[in-house]
């Protein structure tokens, strides 16, 4: 698990690469950044990992240290972690688009009761489909030095 600095590091890459390179010199296109955000949005509808399989791109190319790469990893990792899991639940939190890219805050909780797991997921997409996943995640506090 990555700390909260290892967190905002990410994010804050994240953002600098999907950033244009000078001021006012891209147009976005919102079309496109909604309908990628409605990829992604579909993607964590359920967690059915034979159905999210459909959403990446033959190409699909996994950052995560916890997984091996392409979309059959992706399947096994999800069937064995739903297997020792059944009970595991996501909430999403935030989500947001830029270009190809998606950005999604969520909080997976394992067993009811469980404080569970704070994550950022971070996709680039490749005409409506997922071509790269990146994720960092910290263990979820049930205590807190502020109101946030």
């Amino acid at each position: 698990m990555f700390k909260v600095r290892s967190c905002l590091i990410a994010l804050s890459l994240a953002i600098t690469l999907a950033a244009p390179i000078s001021a006012g010199s891209e147009v976005r296109d919102l079309e496109r950044e909604e309908a990628n955000r409605q990829v992604i949005l579909e993607f964590y509808k359920d967690l059915d990992p034979n159905r999210r399989v459909k959403l990446l791109a033959d190409n699909y190319i996994q950052h995560s240290p916890m997984l091996a790469g392409g979309k059959q990893s992706m399947v096994d990792f999800h069937n064995g972690f739903l297997k020792k899991h059944p009970n595991m639940r996501q909430r999403l939190l935030h989500v947001a688009a830029y270009g190809d890219y998606v950005w999604v805050h969520f909080r997976m909780v394992m067993e009811p009761g469980d404080p569970g797991v704070a994550a950022i997921g971070i996709f680039r997409l490749e005409n409506g489909k997922i071509a790269e996943h990146w994720d960092v995640s910290q263990p979820a506090r049930t205590s807190i030095a502020n109101n946030n």
